[in-house]
């Protein structure tokens, strides 16, 4: 068990305080009980009368009492227990590299760079689309590297079956790999060397787009940032690769801390809270 605010155990040293305050209270036999109630009870059973009332009275409300508090530190302290992850952290997300193989030049440069967005969000499943004037499915989602790069390697752009280009339906095929891998949150990396694209929209949809540009001179084409413009992706250069795996894992974990069965975390602060009802219900009562 996990304690997400311990801080709050503080609350618990409340629970001494109801019995405290009821022994510094406590007076002789019968000090709790009203009226003259010894007129009405006899010398020989008031003893055994003052002693039952205070305890079924004065110390059991304070026991009650107490483990109210102790309850409620514990629940306000946040604790959860590990669980098993639920089968759906599998395809938690993912990322889809799609090499665009229309620059006969940059080839061995985008092939470098794919290999570095690939390794970079270490355990999640990455997947590789080839694109020209068409998008192809090389490799599906898989965590094994070394088969990402065995394929990687051998794209040449003699090898794709049609020539063109056509980067925002090779987006629109990547991301169609995500909603066929039934993917909770995903990211589409097209990596580039053109200088020229085709201007076309692109619908924005709820997975993350980015655009790497590998370029000698350091600074994307006026097309390429138009590009992304048009489909809603961020920018990068090659030197900036690592933001795309802080984007990429930013949203995963907002996913997991708000999902329990993602987390593989179970938080017991709802027990808790019916717990403490009861203690208060019973409090409740005995006043009534």
């Amino acid at each position: 068990m996990t304690l997400l605010h311990p801080w709050f155990l503080l609350v618990c040293l409340l629970a001494a305080w109801p019995l405290m305050s009821e022994r510094l209270r406590s007076g002789g036999p019968g000090s709790h009980l009203p009226g003259a109630w010894h007129r009405l009870v006899g010398p020989e059973m008031r003893g055994i009368v003052a002693g039952q009332v205070r305890v079924t009275h004065d110390r059991l409300g304070a026991l009650t009492t107490g483990a109210l508090w102790l309850v409620i530190g514990l629940a306000l302290a946040g604790p959860v227990v590990q669980t098993e992850p639920s089968a759906a952290v599998s395809n938690l997300a993912g990322r889809v590299v799609v090499v665009d193989l229309s620059d006969a030049d940059g080839g061995a440069a985008v092939r470098s760079m794919a290999r570095t967005v690939a390794a970079g969000q270490t355990g999640l499943p990455v997947a590789l689309v080839a694109a020209t004037g068409d998008a192809f499915d090389v490799v599906p989602f898989t965590t094994d590297l070394q088969h990402f790069e065995r394929y990687l390697a051998v794209l040449e752009p003699a090898l794709m079956p049609v020539g063109g280009h056509e980067p925002h339906r090779a987006i629109a095929h990547a991301e169609a790999m995500l909603v066929r891998a039934g993917m909770i949150a995903g990211q589409v990396v097209l990596i580039t060397s053109a200088t020229a694209v085709p201007s076309r929209k692109l619908a924005r949809d709820r997975w993350l787009r980015a655009i790497v540009h590998v370029s000698p001179g350091g600074q994307p084409p006026p097309a390429i940032r138009a590009l992304a413009e048009e489909t809603n992706a961020t920018l990068v250069m090659a030197a900036e690769s690592p933001t795309l795996d802080r984007q990429l894992a930013q949203t995963v974990s907002g996913l997991v801390d708000g999902s329990p069965d993602l987390s593989g975390q179970m938080p017991l602060q709802p027990w808790l809270a019916g717990l403490a009802g009861i203690f208060w219900l019973l409090l409740f009562r005995r006043s009534a």
